[in-house]
């Protein structure tokens, strides 16, 4: 079975800032601002959870069916990763980190 958990990158910073989220690359050269959506799925990327299960629980939180949050979570998650604020599940795996 694949491993596909989500986890935030560790060279980064990011802070709250009321609904959105700022994240800094630790070179201090790019600056990214996640609107509530995008920062509620980045919240749970802590390396626990699938893009499923990340899914699942923006039904449970938000009235929108299953597909749109799986597409809304799919969008983000293909974002953060192209601007390399995510971990593969693979260095997950390597350092022994577990879920839950």
């Amino acid at each position: 079975m694949v491993d596909d958990r989500v986890a935030r990158a560790e060279d980064i910073i990011w802070r709250e800032i009321d609904n959105e989220i700022a994240v800094i690359r630790d070179d201090g050269l790019a600056l990214y601002v996640l609107n509530k959506t995008a920062a509620r799925i980045w919240k749970m990327c802590d390396g626990s959870l699938r893009p499923d299960e990340i899914a699942a629980k923006l039904c449970e939180e938000y009235d929108v069916s299953i597909d749109r949050a799986s597409a809304d979570v799919e969008n983000a998650l293909a974002g953060m990763r192209a601007k390399g604020l995510l971990k593969c599940a693979d260095d997950l795996t390597r350092k022994g980190t577990s879920a839950g």
